[in-house]
């Protein structure tokens, strides 16, 4: 896929994750995947906001947490290195 897919499928699934979540805003296990969405597409702030959110409705949000500090502190790193 070129990089413009790519994008265009992001966007789309952040659309319906976000359409989702306006309807069910306490489910936890999406709220979290709206985060990690957010976080590949290097939308940093956002992300976290979600993971919080995510985290007080139960969900374990340390693994992605500390993705995202790694990616903040080299946002070079591969997967294995962070």
């Amino acid at each position: 896929m070129r990089s413009g897919d790519v994008e265009r499928k992001l966007e789309e699934a952040l659309k319906t994750l976000m359409e989702w979540l306006e309807k069910n805003p306490t489910d936890g296990p999406m709220r979290y995947g709206l985060a990690a969405l957010l976080a590949v597409m290097g939308r940093f702030p956002e992300a976290e906001a979600e993971l919080e959110r995510a985290e007080c409705l139960g969900v374990d949000g340390s693994v992605l947490r500390r993705w995202i500090v790694g990616k903040k502190g080299n946002p070079q790193a591969t997967d294995e290195t962070t």
